[in-house]
């Protein structure tokens, strides 16, 4: 069938259209392909990640359920080493410290707890982290580092547990006008449903708090 002067008007322009654009039109196109594929890609991989991360968190989970803590271990450095991102990964080193702490390991706590403040994904998982491994600083006698560990100010979630710690260190340091500042903080920021306001509210008493 033969084309009317319309028509044929109509593809001479289509053909100088694509003669001067194609190039530029293949590129594009391309391009939206491979970022399509690449983010299709992208997920998947996350997916496979979260998948065996949980998969190494149920495994260390059943061996602290078992009291293996050199099976669990093991498997929580594995979990920080291959998925530090992970909030999984931090709960777990949070986890594995506690039972580390429990079986009188404080070198391998401590550890577990500095890969925790310097690699935690979330900031009250990370100040947590800070709370406990000043704990370990407490009782080992090493008051000012643990001092220095809590000197910024903590995420809001933790001021609580955070100046409590702080009261406890200052107290052992002999300076007891700046724990009951620091404990009198501690209740202020306790919720009034918080069981550790009693334990706090002890040790103001105790300091003289009342007076």
């Amino acid at each position: 069938m033969a084309y009317d002067l319309e028509q044929q008007d109509t593809i001479d322009e289509l053909k100088a259209f694509w003669a001067r654009w194609s190039t530029l039109i293949t590129i594009v196109l391309t391009i939206a392909l491979v970022a399509v594929a690449g983010w299709r890609g992208w997920g998947w991989w996350q997916i496979r990640q979260a998948q065996q991360a949980a998969a190494l968190n149920a495994q260390m989970d059943d061996a602290l359920r078992r009291g293996q803590l050199e099976q669990a271990a093991p498997v929580a450095a594995s979990l920080m080493k291959d998925h530090p991102k992970s909030i999984l990964a931090a709960l777990a080193a949070l986890r594995v410290a506690r039972a580390q702490v429990d079986a009188n390991d404080t070198k391998s706590a401590q550890a577990t707890l500095n890969w925790a403040v310097e690699h935690g994904a979330d900031p009250a998982i990370r100040a947590l982290a800070k709370v406990r491994l000043a704990g370990i600083l407490l009782d080992q006698g090493q008051f000012d580092s643990g001092l220095k560990l809590l000197a910024d100010e903590p995420p809001v979630e933790m001021a609580g547990l955070w100046l409590d710690r702080r009261g406890d260190l200052l107290a052992e340091q002999g300076k007891p006008d700046q724990a009951k500042a620091a404990w009198k903080s501690s209740l202020d920021r306790l919720a009034p449903e918080d069981p550790m306001r009693a334990v706090v509210q002890l040790k103001f008493d105790t300091i003289g708090g009342g007076s």
